[in-house]
Parts: structure tokens; C-alpha cells; sequence
């Protein structure tokens, strides 16, 4: 009889590690997937920020190498979805590039 309980606590003991190797897996690799996720949605971020940069700067660059002055129509509504993208994804971007944005 107390070979049978050894036996069952000892099956019971196998399930529970084999159970929690199996849990500690999962969540090593949901971590690790969670970080791919991020580092593509920064990565998309960044770009997107880089692109809003771009479009104003070529806004902006008639004037300073022609004075001719730009679209205000045009600036403008540039400038509000560059700054509407800001508000929404600014913790993506860097301490840097949040300021360079600005």
C-alpha cells in the first residue's frame, strides 16, 4: 500500500512539472512574440512619422530655396493628420524622434 501512494503522489508530481514546463514554454514564446509585435508596430511608426516629416518639409522647401510660398490649404491640412498621428502613436516613437517630430 504505501508503494502504491509513492507511486501516485510520484505520477502526480510528473504531471504538475511537466504541466508548468509546458505553461513557462508558452509564455516564453508569447513574450517573445509580443516583442516582434512591437518592435514591427515601432518600426511602421517610425516610418509613418519619417513620411509626415517628409511632406511637410517638401511644403516647406519651395520657400526657402525659391521663397516661393507654400499651399496654406495644403500645409495645413498636412500639418493636422502629421499632428493627429502624433497624438495617437507618440509612445512608439523615441524620446528623439518625438522631439524631432515636434
Amino acid at each position: 500500500m504505501d508503494a502504491a501512494w509513492v507511486g501516485l503522489i510520484g505520477v502526480i508530481i510528473g504531471v504538475i512539472l511537466s504541466e508548468l514546463i509546458r505553461w513557462l514554454r508558452e509564455r516564453g514564446e508569447g513574450e517573445e512574440k509580443y516583442r516582434v509585435m512591437l518592435y514591427e508596430k515601432r518600426l511602421e511608426v517610425h516610418q509613418k512619422a519619417f513620411y509626415y516629416v517628409e511632406q511637410l518639409m517638401d511644403q516647406l522647401r519651395g520657400y526657402f530655396e525659391r521663397y516661393e510660398y507654400p499651399n496654406r490649404d495644403e500645409l495645413a491640412a498636412i500639418y493636422r493628420e502629421a499632428r493627429g498621428f502624433y497624438y495617437s502613436n507618440s509612445l512608439y516613437l523615441d524620446e528623439l524622434s518625438r522631439a524631432e517630430m515636434r
